[in-house]
């Protein structure tokens, strides 16, 4: 995507899913001009307050999870049956260690997120599968068509699940601080 004149490209990162792994920040690359993070920053992992506190100062643009939802409202996050067990036990270890400011920061991220870079426009929201991300995108593109004829550009609905390794160290992320 350009951006200027000079034909200079706006690098942007989209991670989702971090589940409280700081290990996750190690594959962000050295550089960006952004960092968009699509959801589920607490909950399964070691370190839910360095995520909370690595997202909120380094990202520009990011959405509500079911796991961010559940733990800012203290509600179940809503999981498929293989993942409930962990999820609430879980749940308990985030509530615990998250202080107050960042639960609410958790209850104001919005669930959704249209922006405009440039000529481009975005839309964009966490998924939990890709057949609620195509009806998501259908409503999306409705209630979007609804306030103006311009459809976004591009729709950007991530859930993606790597395996990854879980450490707990000194109790704040690494990667790139931007």
């Amino acid at each position: 995507m350009k951006i200027d004149e000079e034909g200079k490209v706006l690098k942007i990162v989209i991670i989702t899913d971090l589940h409280g792994n700081c290990e996750a920040l190690r594959c962000l690359p050295e550089t960006y001009d952004e960092l968009w993070v699509l959801g589920d920053l607490v909950n399964y992992g070691p370190d839910p307050a360095a995520i909370v506190d690595f997202v909120k100062a380094n990202s520009a643009v990011t959405v509500r999870g079911n796991h961010d939802h559940s733990i800012g409202y203290d509600v179940d996050p809503r999981c498929g049956a293989g993942f409930q067990k962990m999820a609430e036990t879980t749940r308990q270890y985030t509530a615990s260690v998250l202080n107050k400011s960042q639960k609410e920061f958790l209850r104001e991220l919005p669930l959704h997120m249209e922006l405009r870079r440039q000529d481009k426009r975005f839309y964009l929201c966490p998924c939990e599968t890709i057949r609620s991300s195509i009806r998501i995108f259908s409503r999306g593109f409705r209630r979007l068509d609804s306030r103006s004829r311009e459809r976004p550009s591009r729709c950007v609905a991530c859930r993606a699940y790597a395996r990854s390794v879980h450490t707990k160290d000194s109790g704040s992320c690494g990667g790139q601080s931007r």
